[in-house]
């Protein structure tokens, strides 16, 4: 017969949904498609649950700069990261949906590409594209590997530690007996 385990396998579970609702609110990617003949920008937000596309005319486009976001809640303070904005005759249009430190070089490539863009109309189309679904997995592994480690780590020392917490199914370990002096 052997103990009983202290902390279930189930347990890592709640935290593996958490991690997948977290993939699905962080993951995105970006595209900015602009093509001169048909006369029109588009910027595509892909995310797990859905995409969003918002147009607008080639001519409109003025530039691009790299700018920062708001923190979420309403406390009116900027946040620390930056974003690609994209610059039109109406309004700045945000390239990403978030904020970020990280990929600094990559987006001052962009911004360089869409001004190098607007500064020739000979060019016939621009497309630039951010991928953060891999730094999203990163992220997503928290909330989950934390409590899996917990639970694996606290079950072999459980196994380790206290006599009989052997795994059903498997053999008991051989005990040698002590040795006694002749």
């Amino acid at each position: 017969m052997s103990a009983r385990r202290p902390i279930p396998l189930w347990i890592p579970l709640p935290f593996l949904l958490l991690s997948g609702g977290c993939y699905c609110l962080v993951a995105e990617v970006d595209t900015l498609t602009c093509d001169r003949t048909a006369g029109v920008c588009r910027v595509t937000r892909t995310q797990p649950l859905g995409a969003t596309t918002q147009s607008f005319a080639v001519e409109d486009l003025m530039g691009a700069e790299l700018g920062s976001g708001w923190k979420p809640g309403g406390t009116g303070k900027p946040s620390k990261g930056t974003r690609v904005l994209l610059l039109t005759k109406q309004e700045s249009i945000p390239f990403m949906s978030y904020t970020t430190e990280l990929g600094r070089a990559e987006m001052d490539d962009q911004v360089a590409a869409v001004r190098r863009f607007v500064a020739s109309p000979t060019t016939p189309r621009l497309e630039i594209r951010r991928d953060n679904r891999a730094s999203s997995l990163l992220i997503a592994a928290i909330p989950f590997g934390f409590p899996l480690a917990a639970v694996l780590g606290l079950n072999r020392l459980w196994r380790r530690f206290v006599p009989g917490a052997v795994s059903e199914g498997q053999p008991d370990e051989q005990v040698t007996p002590p040795i006694h002096p002749v």
